[in-house]
């Protein structure tokens, strides 16, 4: 929480997340909570590595992207071997004012191999 009760992102962000983990009571019923806890992707290229990515629209000529907060919907991703949320970011173009977000292929096909390779999701459709 920001200093106006506001959500705000860390200064030190990173790529995943993990839950804390329920401590195993071996003589109890297993809890829900150990079946619901999974792990969360941030992906977000402009805020984690300070990337520039520029607006994918012909006509801007070139303009830089900036962020423009996160995403308003969460993706829920199912591995081969566990499932996971994602989060990205949204980045604008101030000359068009149309918004990407980070996970679209306009955004994607801007990083460099080793950045590019740290996002191992096919997206689909809803």
């Amino acid at each position: 929480m920001g200093a106006k009760g506001k959500v705000e992102l860390q200064d030190n962000l990173k790529l995943w997340y993990y839950p804390p983990q329920p401590s195993p009571l071996y003589h109890q019923a297993p809890s829900p909570d150990r079946f619901f806890a999974h792990p969360l992707l941030m992906w977000m290229p402009y805020k984690l590595w300070k990337v520039k990515e520029v607006c994918p629209n012909p006509s801007c000529g070139g303009t830089q992207l900036t962020g423009a907060g996160l995403h308003k919907r969460a993706r829920r991703v199912f591995d081969v071997d566990r499932i996971y949320t994602m989060v990205t970011e949204t980045l604008t173009c101030a000359k068009c004012k149309a918004s990407h977000v980070s996970w679209s292929q306009a955004v994607l096909q801007q990083l460099d191999l080793a950045r590019r390779s740290e996002f191992r999701v096919i997206m689909t459709q809803k």
